[in-house]
C-alpha cells in the first residue's frame, strides 16, 4: 500500500487541486519525468510517451486521495457515501463525468466560491483538457479485513484504491492504482442498536465485585460465584449475578468520576491561571481540552449504564424479598449499605446529563464568533463534535420526557446559521452541515437516523425506576 503525502495551506480552507494547480503540476511531473527518463535510458519516443501518461496518472491519483482524506476531515457523512459507494466505476476525467473531477476550482477567490460557479475540465480548458481527455478514474472501497477474526472487518476502516486508466498509442489499457486506508463511522450502523457495544460485565467482574464490596482486603485466588457463595455463606446466584454486575458498574462509575473531576479541576485552573494577556491560542486549546474532558467523562458514565442496563432490569424483576436466604448470611448483615447503591448509582446517571451539558456550552463558548485563537481547520473539528452533543441532549431530553420542541428549533436555527456563513467557504464543511440540518427537520427523523444511539440512550436513563425498586428490595 502506498500512503500519499498530504499538502496542507496554512489559515486556508481545505479543498481540491484548482485547474491551475492542476496544469502547472501536470507540466511539471511530467517534464520532470521526461528528463529523468531521457537521462536514464535514452529517451524514445515511445517510453517518452508511456512516462508522461504514467506520471500524469500517478499525480491524479494523489489529487483524488487527497481529496477524499479531506472530505472525510471537513464532512465525516462522506465516509458512510463511500461506504455505499463499494466498487466505483471507471469514467473519463473530463466533462465533469467523474465526481472526482467535477468540482475543480476555476476562480482565484475561493472563499466566494459559490455553487455553479466551478466548472469540469472540458474542451475550452485547452491543454488540460488534451492531456487528460484520454484518463478514466474509478474509486473502489472495501471495508479493511480483520486478521485475528476470519471472515469479519473491522467495522471503521476502509480500504479505498483509485485506478487511473488510459489508452497507449497501441491501444494496450494501462492503469495506475493508489490505495489508502480511511478510518470514519458509517452512518449505518448508528440506526439500529449494536448489542456488542455494549456488552454486560462478565460472571468473573460480578465475583469481583462482591468479593471487593463485601471485603475488600481479600484476595482469593479463583473468581467464580460458588466460591462467593462459599465465602457470603450462601446467596441465590439469580439475585448474586446481577448484583454482582451493578456493584461492578457502581466501582467504575466512582473510579471514572474520581479519575476525571480531578484532570478537569487540573484544565480549569490552568485555564484561569493564564489570565486576560495569554496567547488566544494557548487559551483555546486549554479550553478545548477541557471540553474534551467532560465530554470523555459523560461518554464513560453512559457507557458503564449500557452495559448494567439488563442486570438492573433482572434485579428490580425479582420478586422481594430478598432477604438472607437469597443474598446470604453476610451480604444480609450489610443490607443497609446495599440499599445505598441504587441512590449513589441514581447520582451518577445525573451527572451524565450535566457532564454533557457543561461539554456542549464549553464548545458554544469556543465556537461562537469571533473565535478568538481557533483556526479554521480547528474550529471545523470541534464543531463535529459541539454537533453531535447537541444531537445527544435532544435525545436525552427525550429520554427523559422533556419537552424538546424549543431545544430542536434552537438547534435547526443554529446550524442554518453556520450553513450561512460558511456558505462559498468550504463547500465540504457546508455539505456536512447540510447532512446535519436534514437529520435535525424534526425529532422522530433524528430518532430514526439514529435508532441505535437512541435505544441505547433510552436503555440507559430507562433504568431510573428500577434502581429505586431495587432499593426496596433488601430487607
Amino acid at each position: 500500500m502506498k500512503t500519499p503525502t498530504r499538502h496542507r495551506i496554512r489559515h486556508q480552507p481545505q479543498r481540491g487541486f484548482s485547474l491551475l494547480e492542476v496544469l502547472i503540476a501536470v507540466s511539471i511531473l511530467v517534464g520532470a519525468a521526461l528528463a529523468l527518463v531521457a537521462t536514464l535510458r535514452g529517451g524514445g519516443t515511445t517510453t517518452e510517451a508511456f512516462s508522461a501518461e504514467h506520471f500524469t496518472a500517478m499525480f491524479l491519483a494523489q489529487k483524488v486521495i487527497e481529496d477524499i482524506n479531506d472530505r472525510v476531515s471537513v464532512n465525516p457523512h462522506y465516509f458512510t457515501t463511500l461506504v455505499h459507494a463499494a466498487s466505483g466505476e471507471a469514467l473519463p476525467v473530463v466533462e465533469g463525468k467523474s465526481p472526482f473531477f467535477r468540482l475543480l476550482e476555476n476562480t482565484e477567490n475561493f472563499g466566494q466560491l459559490l455553487a455553479g460557479e466551478d466548472d469540469p475540465i472540458v474542451k475550452e480548458s485547452g491543454q488540460l483538457y488534451e492531456q487528460l481527455k484520454n484518463f478514466t478514474c474509478k474509486v473502489d472501497s472495501a471495508f479493511k479485513a480483520d486478521p485475528l477474526n476470519p471472515g469479519q472487518s473491522y467495522p471503521n476502516l476502509l480500504n479505498i484504491t483509485v485506478t487511473i486508466g488510459w489508452k497507449e498509442k497501441d491501444g494496450r489499457q494501462q492503469t495506475y492504482r493508489l490505495s489508502q486506508m480511511i478510518h470514519g463511522m458509517n452512518d449505518d450502523t448508528l440506526k439500529k442498536l449494536q448489542p456488542e457495544v455494549a456488552q454486560p460485565f462478565s460472571e468473573d467482574i460480578s465475583v469481583k465485585a462482591l468479593f471487593q464490596f463485601l471485603d475488600p482486603t481479600r484476595k482469593p485466588k479463583v473468581f467464580d460465584l460458588s466460591a462467593f457463595m462459599a465465602f457470603n455463606q450462601g446467596g441465590d446466584p439469580e439475585v448474586l449475578r446481577p448484583l454482582g454486575a451493578i456493584l461492578a458498574g457502581l466501582m467504575m462509575c466512582e473510579s471514572t468520576a474520581r479519575e476525571y473531576d480531578g484532570v478537569i479541576a487540573t484544565a480549569k485552573k490552568k485555564v484561569k491561571a493564564l489570565g486576560p494577556k495569554a496567547k488566544a491560542s494557548v487559551v483555546a486549546k486549554w479550553r478545548e481540552h477541557l471540553a474534551h474532558l467532560r465530554e470523555q467523562k459523560a461518554a464513560t458514565l453512559f457507557y458503564v449504564f449500557a452495559r448494567l442496563a439488563d442486570d438492573i432490569r433482572k434485579l428490580a424483576e425479582i420478586r422481594p424479598p430478598v432477604g438472607e436466604a437469597r443474598l446470604g448470611k453476610k451480604l444480609y448483615g450489610i443490607r443497609l449499605k446495599l440499599m445505598g447503591v441504587p441512590v449513589l448509582l441514581l447520582n451518577h446517571l445525573m451527572k451524565i446529563s450535566l457532564s454533557f451539558a457543561t461539554a456542549e456550552a464549553t464548545y458554544r463558548e469556543i465556537l461562537i464568533p469571533p473565535h478568538p485563537g481557533v483556526s479554521p481547520n480547528r474550529r471545523i473539528s470541534m464543531t463535529h463534535h459541539w454537533m453531535d452533543l447537541r444531537k445527544l441532549g435532544l435525545l436525552m431530553a427525550d429520554g427523559w420526557k422533556l419537552d424538546t420542541t424549543a431545544r430542536l428549533a434552537e438547534h435547526q436555527k443554529l446550524v442554518q446559521n453556520l450553513i450561512t456563513a460558511y456558505e462559498g467557504r468550504q463547500p465540504g464543511f457546508v455539505e456536512y452541515l447540510r447532512h446535519e440540518k436534514e437529520l435535525a427537520r424534526s425529532l422522530p427523523n433524528m430518532k430514526k437516523e439514529l435508532a441505535g444511539l437512541a435505544e441505547h440512550i433510552g436503555r440507559s436513563l430507562g433504568v431510573n425506576d428500577d434502581l429505586t425498586k431495587i432499593q426496596n428490595k433488601f430487607y
